[in-house]
């Protein structure tokens, strides 16, 4: 399904769900946060969101939509903008990520985000605008879904326009400019909570090592595309991604691939080549290079597989690499007593 661009208040879309940027605490903010507590109700929405705060940046959690056209609301963490170098574009990839997987949890067909962290919080407008079509794109590969980015402001649409084919729809220019503050100057924008240096140092201190966020410079992937252009962007190959993360490995080469396969195949995968491995011999090169859980589903995928949340061994094997436990041996022991052996990745 799409991503759509559309011009309108994000408060009367007809969607399953909507998206509210949201602090940890999940108190009323300023901006689309405020319109949302007051179209949705405000004593209403407050309480509902006190009885699941707090929520920790980059991750998101759902309420009932209320007096909203919308059934769901989805409440979004989202990151302030320091200077780029302060987790930023993680945790805005991420609480992209966790609002659509919420939504996919809850059987949500379709979903509205406005542009997050780009309001008061000071994102800037067009990188916000890439990190989201980069989570959602990424995400409306594998899913059902129909997702819109809601802009307010004639300089929002411009902007979208630059990357997207944009379906407009209008709103009244006048409730724009007297209600809307997504677009609030950063400089003059207040800390809500506390010193503007404080929140700095704890937005830095969150455990960002584990979330999977494409390249910076990686291309879109849009649905207006042309094969030919879609083609043109493909990833990485799996020998590519095997090759960065051999360099990467601190030990020796053998001991990645000691016992699985010979000298000679391991190398064949090396080179710039249409080799593609069986599942279980690219997790058993992730684990002999003791990859992170995101980095053993970037080799996966450039492979051409993943690491399902829905499949019993795929979770277990996470599980043992989330806990820095790369033994083959206890990995397929879990494996077999939970009647998987026939999933084992033991070296062969």
């Amino acid at each position: 399904m799409p991503l759509l661009f559309i011009r309108n208040d994000i408060t009367k879309m007809q969607t399953d769900a909507i998206v509210c940027p949201a602090n940890e605490e999940l108190i009323q903010g300023a901006g689309t946060s405020r319109a949302i507590f007051q179209a949705a109700g405000e004593d209403a929405l407050a309480k509902a969101c006190a009885m699941v705060a707090p929520c920790r940046m980059g991750t998101a959690t759902i309420t009932n939509g209320f007096k909203l056209p919308a059934g769901k609301i989805i409440h979004a963490v989202c990151p302030r903008w320091f200077d780029g170098e302060s987790n930023e574009r993680k945790l805005l990839y991420s609480v992209y990520e966790s609002a659509l997987e919420l939504a996919k949890k809850y059987k949500v067909k379709s979903i509205a985000f406005p542009l997050l962290s780009a309001g008061n919080y000071g994102y800037p407008k067009e990188e916000a605008l890439r990190t989201a079509c980069h989570a959602i794109t990424r995400f409306l590969m594998d899913n059902d879904m129909t997702v819109y980015l809601v802009f307010y402001t004639d300089e929002a649409v411009e902007l979208g326009e630059k990357l997207f084919p944009m379906q407009e729809r209008e709103i009244d220019s006048d409730y724009v400019a007297e209600k809307d503050e997504s677009y609030s100057n950063a400089e003059t924008t207040a800390w809500i909570f506390g010193d503007r240096e404080e929140a700095k140092a704890r937005q830095m201190q969150i455990d960002v090592s584990d979330l999977k966020v494409p390249a910076a410079d990686q291309k879109i992937l849009l649905t207006g595309e042309s094969l030919k252009a879609i083609l043109s962007n493909k990833g990485p190959s799996f020998s590519e991604t095997l090759r960065k993360f051999v360099d990467e490995y601190k030990g020796k080469k053998v001991d990645i691939y000691r016992e699985l396969i010979s000298k000679k195949q391991f190398y064949e995968l090396m080179k710039d080549s249409d080799i593609v491995p069986k599942k279980s011999t690219v997790l058993a090169l992730a684990i002999g290079m003791e990859l992170t859980v995101a980095q053993t589903r970037e080799l996966l995928e450039s492979a051409g597989y993943c690491l399902s949340k829905s499949l019993g061994p795929d979770l277990i094997i996470q599980y043992h690499i989330s806990k820095k436990d790369y033994s083959i041996t206890s990995i397929n022991e879990a494996l077999f007593h939970a009647g998987y052996e026939s999933a084992e990745i033991g070296y062969k």
